[in-house]
Protein backbone atom coordinates (compact mmCIF):
# COMPACT_ATOMS: atom_id res chain seq x y z
CA UNK A 1 0.00 0.00 0.00
CA UNK A 2 1.23 3.47 -0.85
CA UNK A 3 0.35 6.65 1.06
CA UNK A 4 2.00 9.82 -0.14
CA UNK A 5 1.75 13.59 -0.01
CA UNK A 6 3.36 16.21 -2.23
CA UNK A 7 5.60 18.78 -0.62
CA UNK A 8 4.27 21.45 -2.98
CA UNK A 9 0.53 20.90 -2.55
CA UNK A 10 -1.80 23.60 -1.32
CA UNK A 11 -3.46 20.87 0.76
CA UNK A 12 -2.34 17.46 1.93
CA UNK A 13 -3.16 14.53 -0.34
CA UNK A 14 -2.71 11.06 1.13
CA UNK A 15 -2.93 8.29 -1.47
CA UNK A 16 -2.44 4.58 -0.73
CA UNK A 17 -1.54 2.30 -3.63
CA UNK A 18 -1.79 -1.48 -3.29
CA UNK A 19 0.86 -3.05 -5.50
CA UNK A 20 2.73 -6.31 -6.00
CA UNK A 21 6.22 -7.45 -6.98
CA UNK A 22 8.43 -4.86 -8.69
CA UNK A 23 5.56 -2.36 -8.63
CA UNK A 24 6.15 -2.00 -4.89
CA UNK A 25 9.49 -0.32 -5.36
CA UNK A 26 8.73 1.26 -8.74
CA UNK A 27 5.83 3.29 -7.39
CA UNK A 28 7.53 4.40 -4.21
CA UNK A 29 10.75 5.40 -5.94
CA UNK A 30 9.01 7.28 -8.76
CA UNK A 31 6.87 9.26 -6.34
CA UNK A 32 9.80 9.92 -4.01
CA UNK A 33 11.83 11.32 -6.90
CA UNK A 34 8.98 13.76 -7.55
CA UNK A 35 9.16 15.17 -4.01
CA UNK A 36 6.74 12.86 -2.25
CA UNK A 37 7.43 11.21 1.08
CA UNK A 38 7.11 7.44 0.83
CA UNK A 39 6.54 4.62 3.30
CA UNK A 40 6.10 1.07 2.02
CA UNK A 41 4.26 -1.65 3.89
CA UNK A 42 4.80 -4.94 2.09
CA UNK A 43 3.81 -8.53 2.72
CA UNK A 44 7.24 -9.70 1.59
CA UNK A 45 9.06 -11.34 4.48
CA UNK A 46 12.44 -10.11 3.29
CA UNK A 47 14.29 -8.60 0.36
CA UNK A 48 16.01 -10.60 -2.35
CA UNK A 49 13.91 -13.77 -2.46
CA UNK A 50 14.88 -15.85 -5.56
CA UNK A 51 12.35 -15.35 -8.34
CA UNK A 52 13.97 -16.35 -11.63
CA UNK A 53 15.30 -14.28 -14.49
CA UNK A 54 14.02 -10.93 -15.69
CA UNK A 55 13.87 -9.56 -19.22
CA UNK A 56 14.68 -5.85 -19.26
CA UNK A 57 13.73 -4.52 -22.72
CA UNK A 58 14.82 -1.05 -23.91
CA UNK A 59 11.63 0.69 -22.73
CA UNK A 60 12.46 -0.55 -19.21
CA UNK A 61 16.25 -0.34 -19.22
CA UNK A 62 16.32 3.34 -20.19
CA UNK A 63 14.17 4.18 -17.15
CA UNK A 64 16.49 2.24 -14.85
CA UNK A 65 19.52 3.82 -16.49
CA UNK A 66 18.05 7.28 -15.94
CA UNK A 67 17.42 6.50 -12.27
CA UNK A 68 20.61 4.68 -11.31
CA UNK A 69 23.14 5.32 -14.05
CA UNK A 70 24.66 2.93 -16.57
CA UNK A 71 27.61 1.92 -14.39
CA UNK A 72 25.44 0.82 -11.47
CA UNK A 73 22.98 -0.96 -13.75
CA UNK A 74 25.81 -2.93 -15.37
CA UNK A 75 26.79 -4.41 -11.99
CA UNK A 76 23.77 -6.73 -12.04
CA UNK A 77 22.60 -6.69 -15.68
CA UNK A 78 24.07 -8.17 -18.85
CA UNK A 79 23.27 -7.26 -22.44
CA UNK A 80 21.01 -9.63 -24.31
CA UNK A 81 22.63 -9.86 -27.75
CA UNK A 82 20.07 -12.21 -29.25
CA UNK A 83 17.31 -14.76 -28.76
CA UNK A 84 17.83 -18.33 -30.03
CA UNK A 85 14.79 -20.39 -30.99
CA UNK A 86 14.73 -24.12 -30.25
CA UNK A 87 12.38 -26.97 -31.05
CA UNK A 88 11.15 -28.17 -27.65
CA UNK A 89 10.80 -31.79 -28.80
CA UNK A 90 14.08 -32.26 -30.68
CA UNK A 91 16.29 -29.56 -29.17
CA UNK A 92 17.19 -28.35 -32.68
CA UNK A 93 17.97 -24.65 -32.98
CA UNK A 94 15.36 -23.25 -35.36
CA UNK A 95 16.69 -19.73 -35.68
CA UNK A 96 18.26 -16.76 -33.99
CA UNK A 97 16.86 -13.26 -33.49
CA UNK A 98 19.77 -10.88 -33.06
CA UNK A 99 19.22 -7.63 -31.21
CA UNK A 100 21.34 -5.39 -33.40
CA UNK A 101 23.14 -2.57 -31.49
CA UNK A 102 22.17 -0.08 -34.21
CA UNK A 103 18.50 -0.96 -33.77
CA UNK A 104 18.65 -0.88 -29.96
CA UNK A 105 20.39 2.50 -30.08
CA UNK A 106 17.44 3.93 -31.97
CA UNK A 107 15.08 2.82 -29.19
CA UNK A 108 17.05 4.80 -26.61
CA UNK A 109 17.81 1.77 -24.45
CA UNK A 110 19.31 -1.70 -24.41
CA UNK A 111 17.90 -5.19 -24.11
CA UNK A 112 19.26 -6.47 -20.79
CA UNK A 113 18.89 -9.55 -18.62
CA UNK A 114 19.08 -9.61 -14.83
CA UNK A 115 17.86 -11.57 -11.82
CA UNK A 116 14.47 -10.61 -10.46
CA UNK A 117 15.84 -10.28 -6.93
CA UNK A 118 18.64 -8.00 -8.18
CA UNK A 119 16.02 -5.68 -9.64
CA UNK A 120 14.27 -5.69 -6.27
CA UNK A 121 17.49 -4.78 -4.49
CA UNK A 122 18.31 -2.06 -7.00
CA UNK A 123 14.94 -0.36 -6.68
CA UNK A 124 14.93 -0.88 -2.90
CA UNK A 125 18.31 0.83 -2.59
CA UNK A 126 17.18 3.74 -4.76
CA UNK A 127 13.93 4.16 -2.84
CA UNK A 128 15.72 4.18 0.53
CA UNK A 129 18.32 6.64 -0.76
CA UNK A 130 15.53 8.91 -1.98
CA UNK A 131 13.99 8.90 1.50
CA UNK A 132 11.35 6.16 1.37
CA UNK A 133 10.62 4.06 4.46
CA UNK A 134 10.03 0.34 3.90
CA UNK A 135 8.44 -2.15 6.31
CA UNK A 136 8.55 -5.86 5.44
CA UNK A 137 6.30 -8.62 6.75
CA UNK A 138 3.15 -6.48 6.92
CA UNK A 139 -0.11 -7.47 5.26
CA UNK A 140 -3.21 -5.42 4.48
CA UNK A 141 -6.33 -7.34 5.51
CA UNK A 142 -9.13 -4.94 4.63
CA UNK A 143 -10.01 -1.72 2.84
CA UNK A 144 -12.81 0.48 4.11
CA UNK A 145 -14.35 3.31 2.08
CA UNK A 146 -15.05 6.32 4.23
CA UNK A 147 -16.23 9.88 4.42
CA UNK A 148 -14.18 11.96 4.51
CA UNK A 149 -11.31 9.46 4.34
CA UNK A 150 -11.01 5.76 3.44
CA UNK A 151 -8.76 3.48 5.46
CA UNK A 152 -6.86 0.21 5.33
CA UNK A 153 -6.23 -2.23 8.16
CA UNK A 154 -3.06 -4.26 8.62
CA UNK A 155 -2.95 -7.81 9.94
CA UNK A 156 -1.44 -6.57 13.22
CA UNK A 157 -4.42 -4.29 13.77
CA UNK A 158 -2.95 -0.97 12.69
CA UNK A 159 -5.27 1.29 10.69
CA UNK A 160 -3.98 3.73 8.08
CA UNK A 161 -6.19 6.52 6.75
CA UNK A 162 -5.76 8.41 3.49
CA UNK A 163 -7.50 10.68 1.00
CA UNK A 164 -7.22 8.30 -1.95
CA UNK A 165 -6.71 4.55 -2.22
CA UNK A 166 -5.31 3.28 -5.51
CA UNK A 167 -5.52 -0.47 -6.02
CA UNK A 168 -2.95 -2.43 -8.02
CA UNK A 169 -2.73 -5.51 -5.83
CA UNK A 170 -2.89 -8.29 -8.38
CA UNK A 171 -5.37 -10.94 -9.48
CA UNK A 172 -7.07 -11.26 -6.08
CA UNK A 173 -7.21 -7.50 -5.53
CA UNK A 174 -9.36 -6.55 -2.54
CA UNK A 175 -9.49 -2.98 -3.84
CA UNK A 176 -10.86 -4.07 -7.22
CA UNK A 177 -13.50 -6.19 -5.50
CA UNK A 178 -14.55 -3.24 -3.34
CA UNK A 179 -14.82 -0.93 -6.36
CA UNK A 180 -16.63 -3.41 -8.64
CA UNK A 181 -18.73 -5.02 -5.92
CA UNK A 182 -18.11 -8.45 -7.45
CA UNK A 183 -15.37 -10.90 -8.32
CA UNK A 184 -13.26 -10.07 -11.35
CA UNK A 185 -14.57 -11.78 -14.49
CA UNK A 186 -11.16 -12.31 -16.12
CA UNK A 187 -10.85 -15.61 -17.97
CA UNK A 188 -7.70 -17.69 -18.67
CA UNK A 189 -6.10 -16.93 -22.02
CA UNK A 190 -4.93 -20.49 -22.66
CA UNK A 191 -1.21 -19.81 -22.21
CA UNK A 192 1.20 -20.85 -19.49
CA UNK A 193 4.39 -18.89 -18.84
CA UNK A 194 7.22 -20.40 -16.81
CA UNK A 195 9.96 -18.37 -15.18
CA UNK A 196 12.98 -19.65 -13.34
CA UNK A 197 16.69 -20.37 -13.35
CA UNK A 198 17.24 -24.12 -13.38
CA UNK A 199 20.00 -26.22 -14.92
CA UNK A 200 18.69 -28.15 -17.92
CA UNK A 201 20.95 -31.08 -17.05
CA UNK A 202 19.39 -31.24 -13.59
CA UNK A 203 15.85 -31.10 -14.95
CA UNK A 204 16.50 -34.03 -17.29
CA UNK A 205 17.11 -36.22 -14.24
CA UNK A 206 13.40 -35.98 -13.36
CA UNK A 207 11.19 -37.27 -16.21
CA UNK A 208 8.04 -36.54 -14.20
CA UNK A 209 8.64 -32.83 -14.78
CA UNK A 210 7.37 -33.33 -18.32
CA UNK A 211 3.85 -33.49 -16.90
CA UNK A 212 4.43 -31.04 -14.08
CA UNK A 213 2.26 -27.93 -13.99
CA UNK A 214 0.77 -25.58 -11.45
CA UNK A 215 -1.87 -22.90 -11.55
CA UNK A 216 -0.29 -19.47 -11.25
CA UNK A 217 -1.33 -15.87 -11.58
CA UNK A 218 -1.59 -14.17 -15.00
CA UNK A 219 1.70 -13.19 -16.53
CA UNK A 220 3.58 -12.39 -19.68
CA UNK A 221 6.96 -11.37 -20.99
CA UNK A 222 6.44 -7.61 -20.58
CA UNK A 223 4.90 -7.40 -17.09
CA UNK A 224 7.88 -5.86 -15.24
CA UNK A 225 8.41 -3.27 -17.99
CA UNK A 226 4.72 -2.33 -17.83
CA UNK A 227 4.94 -1.96 -14.04
CA UNK A 228 7.86 0.43 -14.40
CA UNK A 229 6.09 2.44 -17.09
CA UNK A 230 2.99 2.58 -14.86
CA UNK A 231 5.02 4.09 -12.03
CA UNK A 232 6.68 6.68 -14.28
CA UNK A 233 3.41 7.82 -15.87
CA UNK A 234 1.59 7.99 -12.53
CA UNK A 235 4.34 9.90 -10.75
CA UNK A 236 4.90 12.27 -13.68
CA UNK A 237 1.23 13.19 -13.80
CA UNK A 238 1.10 13.77 -10.06
CA UNK A 239 4.29 15.82 -10.11
CA UNK A 240 2.01 18.58 -11.42
CA UNK A 241 -0.45 18.20 -8.53
CA UNK A 242 -1.21 21.49 -6.78
CA UNK A 243 -4.80 21.08 -5.61
CA UNK A 244 -7.27 18.37 -4.75
CA UNK A 245 -9.40 19.31 -7.78
CA UNK A 246 -6.73 17.92 -10.10
CA UNK A 247 -6.78 14.38 -8.69
CA UNK A 248 -9.76 13.18 -10.72
CA UNK A 249 -8.36 14.39 -14.03
CA UNK A 250 -4.93 12.90 -13.28
CA UNK A 251 -6.41 9.51 -12.45
CA UNK A 252 -8.50 9.62 -15.64
CA UNK A 253 -5.42 10.60 -17.64
CA UNK A 254 -3.47 7.71 -16.15
CA UNK A 255 -6.26 5.32 -17.17
CA UNK A 256 -6.36 6.74 -20.69
CA UNK A 257 -2.60 6.63 -21.22
CA UNK A 258 -1.89 3.24 -19.66
CA UNK A 259 -4.94 1.33 -20.88
CA UNK A 260 -4.11 2.05 -24.52
CA UNK A 261 -0.45 1.17 -24.02
CA UNK A 262 -0.96 -2.05 -22.07
CA UNK A 263 -3.59 -3.28 -24.52
CA UNK A 264 -1.17 -2.76 -27.40
CA UNK A 265 1.66 -4.54 -25.58
CA UNK A 266 -0.63 -7.39 -24.54
CA UNK A 267 -1.59 -7.90 -28.18
CA UNK A 268 2.10 -8.30 -29.05
CA UNK A 269 2.63 -10.61 -26.07
CA UNK A 270 -0.24 -12.90 -27.05
CA UNK A 271 0.83 -12.88 -30.69
CA UNK A 272 4.35 -13.96 -29.72
CA UNK A 273 2.96 -16.71 -27.50
CA UNK A 274 0.79 -17.98 -30.34
CA UNK A 275 3.82 -17.99 -32.64
CA UNK A 276 5.85 -20.30 -30.41
CA UNK A 277 3.03 -22.71 -29.49
CA UNK A 278 1.84 -23.67 -32.95
CA UNK A 279 0.71 -27.31 -33.23
CA UNK A 280 2.21 -29.56 -35.93
CA UNK A 281 1.02 -28.63 -39.39
CA UNK A 282 1.62 -26.39 -42.41
CA UNK A 283 1.63 -23.17 -40.36
CA UNK A 284 4.34 -24.44 -38.03
CA UNK A 285 6.36 -25.73 -40.98
CA UNK A 286 6.26 -22.28 -42.57
CA UNK A 287 7.23 -20.69 -39.27
CA UNK A 288 10.20 -23.05 -38.88
CA UNK A 289 11.35 -22.39 -42.42
CA UNK A 290 11.19 -18.66 -41.79
CA UNK A 291 13.24 -19.03 -38.60
CA UNK A 292 15.87 -21.05 -40.44
CA UNK A 293 16.46 -18.13 -42.80
CA UNK A 294 18.99 -16.34 -40.62
CA UNK A 295 19.76 -12.75 -41.56
CA UNK A 296 23.49 -12.62 -42.13
CA UNK A 297 23.97 -9.26 -43.83
CA UNK A 298 22.17 -6.12 -42.70
CA UNK A 299 21.96 -3.06 -44.93
CA UNK A 300 20.34 0.27 -44.04
CA UNK A 301 16.98 -0.85 -45.40
CA UNK A 302 17.00 -4.02 -43.30
CA UNK A 303 17.95 -2.07 -40.17
CA UNK A 304 15.16 0.41 -40.81
CA UNK A 305 12.61 -2.39 -41.21
CA UNK A 306 13.81 -4.00 -38.00
CA UNK A 307 13.52 -0.74 -36.06
CA UNK A 308 10.04 -0.10 -37.41
CA UNK A 309 9.06 -3.54 -36.15
CA UNK A 310 10.09 -2.84 -32.55
CA UNK A 311 9.70 0.95 -32.36
CA UNK A 312 6.19 1.00 -30.91
CA UNK A 313 7.15 -1.52 -28.25
CA UNK A 314 10.71 -0.60 -27.28
CA UNK A 315 11.01 3.11 -28.17
CA UNK A 316 8.09 4.10 -25.95
CA UNK A 317 8.87 6.94 -23.51
CA UNK A 318 6.61 6.71 -20.45
CA UNK A 319 7.51 10.13 -19.07
CA UNK A 320 7.00 11.78 -22.45
CA UNK A 321 3.53 10.21 -22.70
CA UNK A 322 2.52 11.74 -19.38
CA UNK A 323 4.08 15.13 -20.14
CA UNK A 324 2.37 15.21 -23.53
CA UNK A 325 -1.01 14.84 -21.82
CA UNK A 326 -0.08 17.60 -19.37
CA UNK A 327 1.00 20.02 -22.11
CA UNK A 328 -2.01 19.29 -24.34
CA UNK A 329 -4.71 19.01 -21.68
CA UNK A 330 -3.74 19.08 -18.03
CA UNK A 331 -2.20 22.53 -17.73
CA UNK A 332 -5.35 24.18 -19.09
CA UNK A 333 -7.35 22.80 -16.17
CA UNK A 334 -5.37 24.81 -13.62
CA UNK A 335 -7.06 27.84 -12.14
CA UNK A 336 -5.13 30.98 -11.34
CA UNK A 337 -5.04 30.03 -7.65
CA UNK A 338 -3.81 26.53 -8.51
CA UNK A 339 -0.73 28.06 -10.12
CA UNK A 340 0.47 29.40 -6.81
CA UNK A 341 3.03 27.03 -5.31
CA UNK A 342 3.58 26.67 -1.58
CA UNK A 343 5.25 24.07 0.58
CA UNK A 344 2.99 21.87 2.67
CA UNK A 345 3.59 18.98 5.03
CA UNK A 346 3.83 15.35 4.18
CA UNK A 347 2.30 12.02 5.10
CA UNK A 348 3.32 8.41 4.72
CA UNK A 349 3.51 6.10 1.77
CA UNK A 350 3.00 2.37 2.11
CA UNK A 351 2.92 -0.53 -0.33
CA UNK A 352 1.18 -3.85 0.22
CA UNK A 353 2.30 -6.99 -1.63
CA UNK A 354 1.88 -10.72 -1.12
Amino acid sequence: MLIWCSYHLKQAIDSPLFVKNLSVFNASLALQLHMHYARLVTGYALLGMPAGGLRVPPNMSKILKNWVGEEELRKTAVRNIGTPWYDMDTGEQMGYAEWKPAVMEETGGEFLMMKHEDAHRLLHTLAIAAGAKIQFGATVTSVTPGDPKPSVTLAKGETLMADVIIGADGLTSMVRWMVLGREDDAEPGGFTVFSGSVSADEMKKYPELEKWATSEEPGGTHGPAMALEDAVVFSTLFSHLKSWDQVGSFVSAYQEIREARTKAVNTVDVSNAELVRMPPGPDRDRRNESMHCARREWDDHALRREFEGVAALFAYEAQDAAEEWWVNWGRFQESETDRETVNFGFSNLSVHAH
